[in-house]
């Protein structure tokens, strides 16, 4: 059984002012070609679908068109992220095609959806984890019944797909006694939705099938390396969630297989598979590049595939192959350092269809710099100039630091790298005598 392991599509977001619809257009296309190519039986897409709570009419249609699409093919499981809406994203989420599964309530984290081979053999038990808000989640998840109550779904994959989640008490808007039990933290939130899982793996509909377990999730976890793309990451450690989490109590005789990870925009194992090699725990990483910290990063998919086992034919090997598969981007990113007319020169000619910063190393900031570089380079993100540091507890600095008008003159002498010509400083001194005075006349 092949699953593709994808996180973090963030549809809708910009670089720098430039919209990143083709790129995103391009990223479904190439989605839909892996599946056909892979055969993938599964798609797990680890939250952050969208880049804002309110997504455009555009974004909304090429995922609505996407999902269709591949509903067509192979089996989707979508859990919202800390960017998602998860209402939005999740309304109509039972009214989806038998294929997509849609988890967006925390409520819903311990109810097991089970995937199916093409023939619709039970082959995975998957339980989606959405981004849990401690804040509202330790509400949603004391809500919660001791274990699951959904009964056992059919073999038949439509039924299967089909089953819905697990009828919960309604949440009170007054906390009780008892949500206050579950502390407003990431790892407490996080923990609890465990303890609710192992409950269902225990004793829940599938606790007699020996199939392997995947988790999907979307949130922080220590020893991630981040980007700085990731807006709110909880990071250096902040509320940072253990993977010990995902470690199952030895007298289960189980163990989790995968953990399908989204929020980290960096694709990367979080375990030693020489010493810990279930369960093998990833980030998959952004499909899409969104910061020049990503400059020199390779973005993939994960492909993690489950074997027949040898020893016992019928069922699959716990442990899953990964393979990442490479995937193409729409425009590169480079940074760039040479001289104004180095730039200006033909030079970098076979970068003008890259993301640009572009360092200029000349010790004065030309005319006109930025217009003419863009005609260069039509993705120039920005220029850059190097600059002289002024600090402000510098005792020579105390005066310009009352005389608003010799704050002025350092401003555009430090912007320019540059000693300003007495026509610049008349010019500065007479617009801001202007504006002075008629401040001065319009006091009563």
């Amino acid at each position: 059984m092949k699953i593709l392991h994808t996180a973090d599509w963030h549809l809708g977001r910009s670089l720098h002012g430039f919209s990143l619809t083709e790129a995103f257009q391009d990223w479904c296309n190439n989605l839909l070609t892996i599946v056909e190519k892979e055969q993938i039986e599964a798609v797990l897409i680890a939250g952050d679908v969208y880049d804002r709570s309110v997504a455009s009419t555009t974004m909304v249609e090429l995922l609505s068109n996407t999902l269709t699409k591949l509903a067509n093919r192979t089996q989707v499981v979508v859990i919202s992220g800390n960017h998602d809406s998860a209402i939005r994203l999740g309304f109509g989420a039972e009214m989806m095609r038998p294929e997509i599964h849609i988890r967006t309530r925390a409520q819903d984290c311990a109810t097991p959806i089970l995937l199916t081979q093409a023939d619709g053999t039970p082959a995975v038990i998957l339980y989606a984890i959405p981004y849990l808000d401690p804040d509202s989640a330790r509400y949603d998840l004391a809500s919660l019944p001791p274990s699951p109550n959904s009964e056992p779904a059919s073999d038949t994959k439509s039924t299967i797909a089909l089953n819905s989640p697990i009828n919960l008490t309604p949440v009170s808007d007054t906390p009780t006694t008892a949500n206050t039990e579950i502390p407003a933290t990431h790892s407490a939130v996080m923990s609890k939705a465990m303890e609710y899982i192992i409950a269902d793996i225990t004793h829940g509909p599938y606790a007699h099938l020996d199939l392997p377990i995947i988790i999907m999730a979307h949130a922080f976890f220590l020893g991630a390396q981040l980007s700085n793309s990731e807006t709110t990451p909880d990071a250096g450690g902040i509320d940072g969630i253990s993977t010990s989490i995902f470690q199952l109590p030895p007298q289960l005789n189980k163990q989790i297989s995968y953990v399908a990870l989204g929020h980290i925009h960096r694709p990367q194992s979080l375990n030693n598979l020489s010493t810990h090699p279930i369960p093998i725990i990833r980030y998959s990483g952004s499909p899409i590049t969104f910061s020049f910290q990503e400059e020199k990063q390779s973005k993939s998919a994960v492909l993690l595939e489950f074997s027949t086992s040898p020893k016992f034919p019928g069922q699959l090997e716990k442990v899953p192959t990964i393979r990442t598969i490479e995937l193409p981007a729409w425009k590169k990113l480079i940074t760039l350092n040479d001289t104004y007319q180095n730039f200006l020169s033909g030079k970098y000619a076979q970068y003008a269809n890259h993301f640009v910063v572009a360092q200029i190393t000349d010790p004065e900031r030309p005319i006109n710099l930025t217009k003419n570089l863009q005609q260069v380079f039509p993705y120039l993100v920005r220029a850059e100039i190097p600059q002289v540091q002024t600090f402000l507890h510098d005792p020579q600095n105390q005066q310009k630091q009352t005389d608003p008008l010799e704050a002025l003159k350092e401003f555009f002498t430090q912007s320019g790298n540059r000693p300003l010509t007495q026509i610049e400083i008349d010019a500065i001194t007479q617009t801001w005598q202007n504006l002075t005075k008629n401040e001065e006349s319009a006091s009563p």
